[in-house]
């Protein structure tokens, strides 16, 4: 099929060359090679976690929490919904697609390049795509952005198809008429794309106004339904997410986010970063300028959809001195938009200056080298990794447990990172429950309740469900993972009705229990209950010890765990009433064989030391007291 493109008004034919098929094969090749390499050493963000979790819900669950719950169109999430159906839920599967589609670029900017400028521009269009640190960070990121940088190249080039087509441009329309609609149910933020190159079209392209006019019809019937069932959402975008202009700040946010464009989101404040983006920009404006002396409707729209992303961007409402990264990613449609008139600035250049050509282009790779391999090995943020949390719940999860993870992100995080641990994932409780009827619901149906908080102690004040927690369950395990807090609760056994033995500690503290005398194996549980009363007004974090073992030795086994009287008022602590504690102490798998003696003690939250036994044992250590015996049995 021959190819024209249009110089000085009249359409010529564009030749073709084998070598460069040749170099377009490469560059898709390395674009896979970037694309796929470690694409899943980086742990999953908040973002993708939502992605996860929103794409794994049955269908009419998916659409109503998009509209319910997040901000975007349901388009990702449905493709994300059907490629896990086909490839899993790992962070390698989810992040494929838009690795693919990261790959997909490459092509489509060779295929629109050549209809600019020829084979040259092609090609340098397609190895500015396969190095871009913007489309390489987004390319693997399990959200949107890339299939929207991809779905933009295509929606360009079937546009220059229409513009400069030969006998097939009716199927070209279709193509732009369905690229786009799905454009728009990915993402938003592709109205300004359509937007800039229909209005461009009809300002620019008198011959085929009605066509154009009948394409936005077209577009905006398919979207339509869509805005009725979620104009809540659309309209809240609108008011929640974009501002007033501040014209005070618009060219500094422009050159920072023009910067991000370029340079992907690493940090943009260095000499070096700068000097790229300097370049990047002197070509694109060479570029436009070659463009429009031959092609000055595409120039127009392709310099439009650039400064309306850039826009976009600006548009978005910021806190105080919070960066512009936050927005930036929306700029995602105008990426091939730049990276076309850089191509074309390139080839240009290069047909005059070579060597000046050949230096910005190898000046423009160095400096996107840095930004790729800070992708594959950037240091890892630990307080937000949770694999080794997700690892810890697999490794002592029993069958019927039951995980309560706060977020839905969270909750994504799980299904990605342990797809076949066959654990009972809960999320957000019915808004006529309250948090803790739902723990208690939990609880009364699984044996064992692990909760994911983040940021925030499982047991803080700040827990709607932690006063119940206090006073109905046992914990048997806790631990913090970065930011987010690890707890493991049982439900316990309820409290002796008569508590036998009594020993006093100092400050007019008192300690309650009945003597334990139990058998167990190996990664069992041991469960009991005491009471503490209280002569005096308490600190609100005492803190409970609980060691299995005997004197002289280290314990075996031990569970240090807080004492929350905050669900007492002042007086009930200042009289003397009780608190009532289940405890519940996990063994290791490999604990010896052999009887243990169970000892109890309390740290006083002003110093952290022991509060000692007025009346003491003959334990070596002060500040226990042994509540009773255990005996560890080897499991058959």
């Amino acid at each position: 099929m021959q190819h024209y493109i249009e110089v000085r008004g009249r359409a010529r034919p564009v030749r073709s060359a084998l070598p460069y098929s040749g170099i377009i094969a490469v560059l898709c090749l390395s674009a896979l090679f970037l694309y796929f390499l470690r694409l899943d050493i980086a742990p999953l963000w908040w973002d993708e976690g939502i992605s996860i979790e929103t794409a794994g819900l049955a269908l009419p669950d998916l659409i109503r929490t998009t509209v319910t719950d997040d901000v975007h169109p349901p388009g990702y999430y449905l493709l994300l919904h059907y490629w896990m159906r086909l490839t899993g839920s790992s962070p390698f599967s989810v992040r494929a697609l838009s690795a693919l589609a990261g790959v997909l670029l490459v092509p489509l900017l060779y295929a629109s390049g050549r209809r600019l400028g020829g084979q040259r521009t092609g090609c340098a269009a397609g190895l500015l795509g396969t190095i871009a640190p913007f489309a390489v960070h987004y390319a693997r990121e399990a959200r949107m952005y890339s299939l929207g940088i991809a779905l933009a190249a295509l929606s360009t080039y079937a546009y220059l198809r229409i513009l400069y087509g030969a006998r097939d441009r009716r199927v070209w329309w279709m193509a732009y008429v369905m690229g786009s609609v799905v454009g728009l149910h990915i993402q938003y933020m592709y109205s300004v794309l359509v937007v800039t190159q229909i209005i461009s079209a009809i300002l620019l392209d008198r011959r085929r106004v009605r066509q154009w006019g009948l394409s936005a019809v077209l577009i905006l019937a398919f979207l339509i339904p869509w805005t009725l069932y979620a104009r809540a959402q659309v309209s809240g975008l609108q008011s929640d997410r974009l501002g007033a202009w501040d014209w005070r700040t618009t060219g500094e946010q422009a050159w920072r986010a023009t910067q991000y464009l370029v340079n992907g989101l690493a940090t943009v404040d260095t000499v070096r970063t700068s000097g790229t983006a300097v370049v990047a920009l002197l070509l694109a404006l060479i570029g436009l300028g070659a463009l429009f002396r031959r092609q000055a409707a595409v120039a127009v729209t392709l310099l439009l959809g650039i400064l309306g992303a850039i826009a976009v961007v600006l548009l978005v409402e910021y806190q105080p001195g919070e960066d512009i990264l936050r927005g930036v990613r929306l700029a995602f449609a105008g990426l091939p938009l730049l990276l076309l008139l850089m191509g074309q600035g390139v080839t240009w250049l290069g047909s005059r200056r070579v060597g000046i050509g050949a230096s910005l282009v190898i000046l423009l790779i160095g400096s996107a080298a840095r930004g790729i391999v800070a992708a594959y090995y950037a240091p890892i943020d630990a307080d937000e990794d949770y694999r080794p949390l997700v690892a810890q719940i697999e490794a002592m999860a029993r069958p019927d447990d039951a995980v309560f993870a706060v977020y839905a992100w969270q909750r994504g995080y799980f299904a990605s990172y342990a797809p076949d641990a066959g654990l009972a994932i809960y999320g957000d409780w019915p808004a006529s429950m309250s948090g803790s009827e739902f723990v208690a619901e939990l609880l009364a149906s699984h044996e064992r309740l692990w909760i994911v908080n983040y940021r925030a102690d499982v047991q803080g004040g700040n827990a709607p469900f932690h006063s119940w927690l206090d006073q109905h369950a046992a914990l048997a395990y806790d631990e913090w993972f970065g930011d987010t807090h690890l707890a493991l609760f049982l439900s316990g056994d309820d409290p002796p009705e008569a508590w036998t033995e009594q020993v006093a500690l100092e400050d007019g503290t008192t300690l309650a229990y009945e003597p334990l005398s139990t058998t167990v194996h190996g990664g069992d549980v041991v469960q009991f209950s005491i009471r503490w009363r209280f002569d005096e007004a308490i600190g609100s974090w005492h803190r409970v010890l609980v060691h299995l073992g005997w004197p002289g030795v280290e314990p075996v086994a031990q569970n240090d765990l807080a004492l929350d009287v905050d669900w007492l008022d002042q007086n009930e602590r200042s009289t003397g009433k009780g608190v009532i504690q289940r405890h519940v102490l996990l063994l290791p798998d490999d604990v010896p064989p052999g009887e243990y003696q169970l000892y109890v003690g309390l740290y006083d939250s002003r110093d952290d030391e022991r509060l000692a036994v007025v009346d003491p044992s003959t334990d070596d250590r002060p500040g226990r007291v042994c509540i009773g015996r255990v005996r560890v049995i080897p499991k058959l």
